[in-house]
């Protein structure tokens, strides 16, 4: 897909790898509906990429991916002051095994609501024109994770969502391209692992140090593969410091 003058609308982009592909995304000319739950930190980026690419390729909602008349706002707000809708990305997330309730709510039912959501406003009976979900799930959604179980399997569900919608010809019918990023550990504030937030820290450190972090950029490589290669319906892309970058 050709960005410059699509639109895109990003969950939990006021910092970390959502705030990094909505820049992406702008430096290749997109105009972009940034959201987060945290509104200060949303404001701050707002401000930052409106100031670098302009306040009329740049708006922003705050959003709880949890809360359904969010999401519906912050669609509505996208296709309003954007003019349309060409891009999902369903990033929002964390990482907590302590709260593995919580992390169901966002990182698997926040990811579903955000897809058929997208998946309406681009249908052509809805007057869309089609487009690409990107459904960031992690190499967590692709092998077993002993230190956090819920979690993994909030993005082995992603990422079976993300696969089994882009085989209902619904999707291809509407000229609509569904895959999914699953990168390992990145630089990012999610890495803050505390005793709590997952089971056997020693497990977690020794993972961490046998895979390594890696930079956002190297994920923001990956994300905007995703969008050039046309051919990836139904595709995840796996991304790790050691293995590169492929599609399962």
């Amino acid at each position: 897909m050709q960005v410059a003058n699509k639109v895109a609308l990003i969950t939990g982009s006021g910092k970390g790898l959502g705030k990094a592909f909505a820049g992406a995304l702008l430096q290749r000319g997109a105009r972009v509906c940034l959201s987060d739950v945290n509104p200060e930190t949303l404001q701050t980026t707002h401000d930052q990429y409106a100031s670098k690419f302009g306040r009329e390729n740049v708006c922003s909602c705050p959003c709880d991916v949890t809360v359904e008349a969010n999401l519906k706002d912050l669609f509505s707000k996208a296709r309003q002051d954007l003019k349309g809708l060409d891009i999902v990305v369903n990033n929002a997330g964390i990482a907590d095994e302590s709260k593995w309730d919580k992390m169901v709510d966002i990182n698997l039912k926040g990811v579903i609501s955000g897809t058929l959501m997208g998946m309406e406003a681009m249908k052509t009976a809805n007057g869309g024109s089609g487009g690409i979900i990107v459904n960031v799930a992690s190499m967590a959604g692709l092998i077993p994770v002993a230190h956090v179980p819920a979690y993994s399997a909030t993005k082995y569900g992603v990422v079976a969502y993300t696969k089994s919608w882009a085989e209902n010809p619904e999707s291809v019918d509407n000229n609509i391209r569904m895959v999914c990023l699953c990168p390992a550990y990145t630089k990012t504030d999610i890495m803050k692992m505390t005793d709590y937030s997952v089971h056997n820290s020693d497990i977690a450190n020794a993972s961490v140090v046998k895979l390594g972090i890696m930079s956002v950029e190297t994920v923001v490589t990956a994300f905007l593969k995703l969008l050039d290669d046309n051919d990836n319906h139904g595709k995840a892309l796996s991304v790790m410091n050691a293995k590169g970058m492929h599609y399962i």
